[in-house]
């Protein structure tokens, strides 16, 4: 048992520092050979999970149905990428060879929390160097959505209570309006859950007040900093919460629309920026209309996966979809060519939780 304990304690660390030396990626953005060191450590990140183990799951039609839709997904993308003269073979290994095994793997599951506690350990160093940016925002948001995820318990509430002004706090110091935003939304579904699950006595009762006040007092600044980041970040834009976002997404759906996309390069030449800060229109303007209705069709495999069984709802699941699909609504999250490794990365570990989740729940139904 001391020698296993120690082996979890090792990979918790081991990924800790993995995460973090992707974060400085992330971070260091237009200062290194990004296309590169993307693809050399997201492959490093997804081989490590053998680490762990390597157990294939037991097949179902919830299974075969969300790994066959992400399959096919990412071939429409490597066919678009064909099109465009842009397909690389380390693509194929690293976005669909890879995460693929990762969804086989049945170690996934048994190992989850393991995972959560190396993302939330691994903002740590960002949290003391914070500064004002989308992506420190991004990547402390991140770390604080897994470590209350995987504290997901009854006896843990409170310690979620106190800690909750710490993460806002650091969020509001990045700048990062959408982050704050999907954040809180997150953090507001997480509490209702523990809400509607218990009953309060009068010391908890109690406890709560006091957190309540101190909350409200603490978040005052955070208030703000919140309306003055609404109102006055870019003035020049229009004082806009989307910075104008919406125009070259509108763009995109009115002259970007095409069967397989036009290219990486598209959001650089037609509106002189980077990407369109949203997940689904970087997939309609780069890889076309047929990738993203096969992405929409695994978002719903998702979804179904998430409420099985008309009355349970997979929470942990729920909690981490929510936060990454309201942030990708103003982000771009998508996995090509993207500075956010790790947000890929446990994507990719959630899925793997749900299907063996409901593989879990159909072999105690039999």
């Amino acid at each position: 048992m001391a020698i296993k304990n120690l082996y979890k304690l090792f990979l918790i660390i081991y990924f800790s520092i993995l995460f973090f030396y992707c974060h400085l990626i992330s971070i260091n953005y237009n200062q290194i050979n990004t296309e590169e060191n993307i693809y050399k450590f997201s492959f490093i990140l997804f081989i490590s999970t053998f680490i762990v183990g390597f157990k294939l799951i037991s097949f179902n039609k919830n299974s075969i149905n969300l790994v066959v839709t992400y399959v096919l997904f990412w071939i429409s993308c490597m066919v678009s990428m064909r099109f465009n003269h842009e397909f690389k073979i380390e693509i194929l290994v690293v976005y669909l060879v890879m995460p693929v095994i990762i969804l086989l793997n049945q170690r996934i599951y048994s190992n989850f929390n393991l995972f959560l506690m190396s993302g939330a350990i691994s903002i740590l160093p960002l949290i003391y160097t914070v500064q004002s940016s989308n992506t420190f925002g991004l990547l402390i948001a991140l770390g604080f959505v897994c470590f209350f995820i995987a504290f997901t318990k009854k006896e843990n509430i409170y310690l979620m209570m106190w800690i909750l002004p710490i993460a806002l706090y650091y969020i509001y110091l990045t700048g990062s309006r959408t982050t704050l935003l999907s954040f809180v939304i997150f953090i507001s579904f997480y509490f209702i859950y523990f809400l509607r699950k218990r009953r309060l006595t009068y010391f908890n009762f109690l406890l709560n007040i006091i957190f309540l006040i101190f909350l409200v007092i603490f978040s005052i600044p955070i208030v703000n900093k919140f309306i003055e980041l609404i109102f006055h970040k870019r003035s020049n834009t229009g004082n806009n919460f989307l910075a104008d976002r919406q125009i070259f997404w509108e763009g995109t759906i009115k002259y970007g629309i095409k069967a397989w996309g036009n290219g990486k390069d598209f959001f650089v030449e037609y509106f002189s920026i980077g990407d369109s800060h949203n997940l689904f229109i970087e997939i309609l303007g780069i890889y076309g209309m047929i990738p993203l209705i096969l992405f929409i069709i695994f978002l719903f495999n998702i979804a179904r996966s998430i409420f099985v069984q008309s009355s349970f709802l997979n929470y942990k699941a729920f909690y981490f979809f929510s936060y990454f699909f309201l942030t990708s609504l103003t982000e771009n999250l998508f996995f090509i060519y993207n500075r956010l490794i790790v947000y890929h990365f446990i994507f990719l570990i959630f899925v793997s939780y749900i299907i063996n989740r409901q593989n879990k729940l159909e072999d105690e139904i039999k």
